[in-house]
Formats: C-alpha cells, structure tokens, sequence
C-alpha cells in the first residue's frame, strides 16, 4: 500500500469532511493533501491512545 491510499484509508467521518475542504484550499495536489492530512489524523490518534495507555499504566502500580 503506498503512502497516497494509506493516509486517505483513515479518513472517514468528520475528518473526511474536514480534509476536503482543506485540500482544496492547499496549493498542492488534492490527493497529495488529503493523504497528509489523513496521516496527520492518523498520527494524533496514534499519540492519544500512547498517551492513554502510559496513564493506565502509572494508575495500575
């Protein structure tokens, strides 16, 4: 899977909606902008759950 349908693969909901609208503003490709934004949401998502897990962790000692 290349880089381009992964980041577009996590757009759904709001983000979707969001992220159009945005890549249509962006002076880069549409696809182009979408896939990024899509791997933004992604990484954001990814930070929350680390971030949630590590304070389960510290709350079970």
């Amino acid at each position: 899977m290349d880089a381009k349908r992964l980041g577009d693969a996590t757009l759904h909901g709001w983000r979707e909606t969001v992220s159009n609208k945005v890549a249509r503003r962006a002076p880069i490709g549409d696809d182009v902008a979408r896939a990024a934004l899509g791997a933004l949401w992604f990484a954001i998502s990814l930070q929350y759950v680390v971030r949630s897990l590590r304070a389960l962790r510290r709350e079970l000692r």
